[in-house]
Order: C-alpha cells, then structure tokens, then sequence
C-alpha cells in the first residue's frame, strides 16, 4: 500500500527509484519486550515510553488474583485511538528483576481477554530505568550498582504485531499531504 502511494507521489518516472526501495531491508520489530517475575512466575511485560501509566489487562489481574485498592473508571485512549475503560488501580505489584523487587501502580483495563502487562513512564521514571535499544539491554540503579536485563524489539512470530497504527496512519497521511500538493 506505501509503495503504491509512493508511486502515486514519485509518478510513473520515477518507477525505477520506487522498486529499489524494496531492497531496504531492515528486520521487522515490534514493541520493547521484557522477561520479569510476578509472584514466582514469569511474565512478558511491555516497556513502553509512549505509555503515561502502567496498565495491565483484567485477565492477567485475575491470573494472579490481584485485588484493586482504589476503584476508579477512568478512560485511556490506547495507541491505535480507542478508549479502554479501566476498573481501577493496584498499588505497588512486585516487579521482580533478578529477584529485587521494583513495584509499579498499575491501573487494570476492563474486558480484556489476553495477558497484556505495560510498563509505563510512571514506571520508568519512579525506577531510573534506563533503556538502551540498541544493545537489547535495560538497567535500573539499585544500591550501588546497576541491575542489567535484556530486552528485545524483535518479531519473534509471524502474526505478532508489528509498529503502531498512529505510524501507519502518518505515513499515509504524509503520503496524500504531498499528493495534494504536487498537484
């Protein structure tokens, strides 16, 4: 669909120029995933800079029988523009990395069947995490040191998701926006 715009906004001249573009290669990635611990058992979580608080689906919540402590329904527009309603907010659930614990409040969405854990900048910033995409690794001071993890951007199964829809949006929105005004 982009090289198509793309041809659209290049014109039939340029042909040549669109083609090479498919010989860009660069391997697909997807949101930062992290491996932690949730009351002894191991979790995916999200790191997400690009999320404001930490959330986690209601059948996660109910995998490991949390119980909110403050009830609030509070509206959260997600990355691809929907609303999610949330039932409220767990204070302090044991983030545990390399066995030392670092809590995150998190807010729990309603009606959600999958197991979705986001960690969010309030996480992030309440932590010091530090996140370096280029090497696959995330730190956290801690004490005297820093505790090191590894973190990974990489599509590991065909139908994983793959970007976010805001970037597929822009990228045709730039596309008709130059369009229109090469006419």
């Amino acid at each position: 669909m982009v090289r198509s715009e793309l041809k659209e906004v290049c014109g039939t001249d340029n042909l040549e120029k669109v083609k090479a573009l498919s010989t860009i290669t660069q391997p697909p990635s997807t949101n930062c995933k992290a491996t932690i611990f949730l009351f002894n058992c191991e979790c995916t979580v999200v790191i997400d800079t690009g999320a404001a608080c930490s959330v986690m689906t209601q059948a996660l919540a109910d995998k490991f029988q949390l119980s909110i402590d403050h009830s609030a329904q509070e509206i959260l527009l997600m990355a691809d523009g929907t609303p999610q309603v949330t039932l409220g907010k767990v204070w302090k659930v044991p983030v545990l990395i390399k066995n030392i614990s670092f809590p995150a409040d998190v807010l729990i969405m309603a009606g959600n069947s999958n197991d979705t854990f986001v960690l969010g900048v309030d996480w992030i910033k309440k932590h010091n995490v530090i996140i370096d995409l280029n090497n696959d690794k995330a730190s956290i001071p801690y004490k005297n040191s820093n505790i090191s993890w590894d973190i990974s951007t990489q599509v590991k199964y065909c139908d994983q998701l793959v970007g976010w829809a805001k970037e597929v949006s822009l990228i045709e929105v730039t596309a008709q926006t130059n369009t229109r005004s090469s006419s």
